[in-house]
């Protein structure tokens, strides 16, 4: 009997030292990729560009003893690695934007970039899906905000680009910024420039105002349906649902990111979408797939 206590209690001190372990070892983990998580778009800006002021690039040149990896590295752990990549594509791509001599980087300030905002609406009292499409302008004294530049929902009168179009269209994949069960915002941390599209709802709450939200540009059919819907306070905004970024800059090619949220080193803000295109596809592309006027 004392023998078999004995036994049982060596056995209890194993179990629970084992499960300390793999507990100390889950959270050490949970820190790691919390540390590697790409949190805002800023962040995913100044590690594409090896930017060596950044925050984490400082973190990480004190973890690894001065030294930073290369940017073609830095460039390539930005994808999203749950998919299937064509390798000689991505090679490619790296060696572009990291040319000796000849480097391509993206800023924020920079102007053929876009933000894809899918909305969720209440149009004359049904619940829709409207998508609305975002780019930064420069103002007074060389300030910058997000406007609208197009809008796009069946109740708008667009119509979507079939199979076959003239451009590759992206497969967007990334996580919902809401939990579908309680409704709360899963993620959009104060600094990214994600919050600036929850306060999306306080230019269809004004409709006088709401032109100020507004690219000062020519503008589509369908946003200039959108401000007469306003204005009768037709479409109540609800919420942001999901963002994705289109950078069209880079010679050659269109990135899209978008956020993965899990507990992995690589998740947060990454490229989902890889296009390899002329320059003449790229206003295409525009039209077709973010609505935007060629002459914008």
């Amino acid at each position: 009997m004392t023998k078999s206590l004995t036994l049982l209690f060596y056995t209890f001190l194993l179990l629970s030292n084992f499960s300390n372990a793999q507990g100390l070892q889950e959270d050490r983990r949970w820190k790691e990729n919390h540390a590697l998580e790409v949190k805002i778009l800023d962040e995913f800006i100044d590690r594409f560009n090896k930017d060596t002021n950044s925050v984490f690039l400082q973190n990480l040149k004190e973890i690894y003893n001065g030294r930073l990896p290369l940017r073609t590295s830095l460039v390539k752990s930005l994808f999203d690695r749950k998919q299937s990549w064509d390798t000689l594509l991505v090679k490619n791509f790296s060696l572009t934007v990291t040319k000796r001599g000849a480097p391509r980087f993206i800023h924020f300030a920079d102007n053929d970039w876009y933000a894809h905002v899918r909305c969720k609406v209440n149009y004359l009292g049904k619940p829709k899906q409207m998508e609305l499409i975002l780019k930064v302008e420069e103002g007074i004294n060389h300030s910058t905000k997000w406007v609208i530049v197009s809008a796009m929902a069946d109740f708008l009168n667009f119509k979507y680009p079939k199979s076959g179009t003239q451009v590759p269209m992206p497969r967007l994949c990334g996580s919902d910024l809401r939990d579908p069960q309680n409704q709360t915002t899963v993620f959009l941390d104060p600094m990214s420039h994600g919050t600036n599209f929850i306060n999306l709802h306080q230019a269809f709450e004004e409709p006088d105002n709401f032109k100020d939200y507004l690219y000062e540009g020519p503008l589509t059919e369908q946003m200039q349906l959108l401000i007469k819907l306003v204005k009768s306070k037709s479409v109540k905004f609800e919420y942001v649902q999901h963002i994705s970024y289109h950078f069209l800059q880079i010679p050659g090619y269109i990135m899209v990111v978008e956020y993965f949220n899990r507990n992995s080193r690589n998740s947060g803000w990454l490229i989902s979408n890889l296009l390899q295109v002329s320059y003449r596809s790229k206003p295409v592309y525009k039209k077709q797939f973010l609505n935007v006027l060629q002459d914008e």
